[in-house]
């Protein structure tokens, strides 16, 4: 039996859907759920071929986090690069994919947001009888109630994993605090590769205007929108699913790129490190962020609890930072937290 990707059927509480049939006979359907102008969810049916499946996986996945007006623009060609070169007779299926999306998205009228009470915990004991921070209420409860609900749900789960966590000694919080106290302020465009279901991302955006995120994973991307989305600070975030190997922006790019606990994840941890370099414009800091020894002990505790393996791969950073400061760059080094952190700015942006 297929496996179908993990955003594949109807979305409960979208606000726009589409349904097309393509010269080809294979059907195609969109929903939607878009708030402020930008698209938290995308899901897609269809009853055609592999290609088409893919096809529509790709773009519902391309166009996640997007402002309406950018996803309008994606092409069958930006979809075809993701899913890989097709055959001439299933080159239809990207195009398919995107006319439905653009079809869903026309079919999309915005409305008028609903008054909000005085009392914003009014506003959030009507959205739901799950307790939410008032600062994040009156984006919560504009949502339609099945995307409240998944918003609410994924931020439940990502406090019962922190609750693992800290019982076992290590707080993921205050880690992140850490991290974003050696590596701030962080100014001008900001990559973040390794979004992860979005811990360092969301405060990373709470602390700068915009922030892109890079992931490989569609289901971690989908898990942190949410979560940003409860947090309040989706719009400053753009989410895009690229392989860090190969970043789909020219060099120079980027005035500061970072990233946290994902290091120890990669099979090509030099590719990937050439390509943050790459990236960083001239001047730009760098900030790698993983675990320390006595981290990946707790790592290993935790998983082994639940009977599953926890990677740890030597660290690089000491090799990294004997490189970055022959190529001119001030580095520093420092742990806590059960993190260690490399911050690297070269010397032309401190003078």
């Amino acid at each position: 039996m297929r496996q179908l990707p993990g955003n594949f059927g109807p979305l409960k509480g979208a606000n726009a859907n589409a349904r097309v049939t393509g010269p080809c006979g294979d059907t195609m359907e969109f929903w939607l759920a878009i708030q402020e102008g930008r698209i938290l969810r995308a899901t897609f049916t269809t009853d055609g071929c592999g290609a088409s499946i893919i096809s529509g996986a790709v773009a519902a996945s391309l166009v996640e986090g997007k402002a309406v007006e950018e996803a309008l623009q994606l092409t069958p060609e930006q979809v075809e690069a993701v899913v890989g070169k097709l055959p001439e007779d299933h080159k239809h299926c990207p195009v398919l994919a995107v006319n439905t999306l653009r079809a869903a998205l026309d079919q999309h009228r915005p409305k008028s947001p609903e008054p909000q009470p005085a009392n914003p915990k009014t506003a959030i004991n009507a959205a739901s009888s799950t307790s939410v921070p008032a600062r994040h209420g009156r984006l919560v409860a504009q949502c339609g109630a099945a995307l409240r609900s998944d918003i609410l749900a994924n931020h439940e789960r990502l406090q019962e994993r922190n609750a693992v966590h800290r019982r076992f000694g290590y707080d993921p919080d205050a880690s992140v605090r850490f991290v974003l106290g050696k590596a701030l302020p962080l100014s001008g465009r900001v990559l973040d590769v390794g979004t992860g279901k979005g811990r360092f991302v969301i405060q990373l955006a709470q602390q700068v205007a915009r922030v892109t995120t890079v992931d490989i994973n569609p289901e971690e991307q989908r898990c942190a929108r949410l979560e940003a989305a409860y947090a309040g600070v989706v719009e400053r975030i753009e989410f895009v699913l690229a392989d860090a190997r190969s970043l789909p922006w020219p060099a120079a790019s980027f005035d500061a790129v970072t990233s946290w606990n994902v290091f120890h994840h990669l099979d090509d941890q030099e590719r990937v490190f050439g390509e943050m370099l790459r990236l960083l414009k001239p001047g730009g800091k760098l900030v790698l962020a993983d675990f320390t020894p006595s981290g990946f002990r707790l790592m290993d505790e935790i998983h082994a609890a639940e009977g599953r393996r926890h990677p740890h791969p030597p660290s690089r950073f000491a090799h990294w930072q004997a490189r970055l400061r022959h190529a001119g760059f001030v580095t520093q080094r420092f742990e806590s937290q059960h993190q260690e952190v490399l911050v690297a700015q070269h010397q032309s942006s401190r003078s």
